[in-house]
């Protein structure tokens, strides 16, 4: 039986959610999801390859670069993650290998706050 919520108003929010920022890029096959909170300040990241968690991580201040990897059914994926908290942004150097089709690497900004 499900439980009576009666009790929550309509648009009752934490505040805290609107200072959220989250998302994704995707390259390729690999996706970089990412949760920025500004007040640590820090950025949690996840690297998944074909849907398959491959790396997770933090970058704060003092550990602002990260590297993520791993291989998926012959995909293989390694992504470096670095941080400029001054800046607000959070850049990536990814390289990507598949069966037949070989290597390629991209680079790009995942994130400015």
């Amino acid at each position: 039986m499900a439980r009576d919520l009666s009790h929550i108003q309509d648009f009752q929010v934490d505040a805290s959610a609107l200072d959220a920022i989250n998302g994704s890029v995707s390259v390729g096959s690999l996706q970089i999801g990412y949760s920025v909170d500004p007040e640590a300040p820090s950025v949690t990241l996840t690297a998944q390859l074909a849907g398959v968690t491959i790396g997770t991580g933090t970058l704060t201040p003092s550990n602002a670069q990260l590297t993520l990897g791993g291989g998926v059914s012959g995909l293989k994926a390694e992504v470096v993650l670095t941080a400029n908290f001054q800046s607000k942004q959070v850049t990536y150097d990814a390289t990507l290998t598949a069966p037949l089709v070989g290597s390629t690497e991209r680079t790009g900004t995942l994130i400015s706050w």
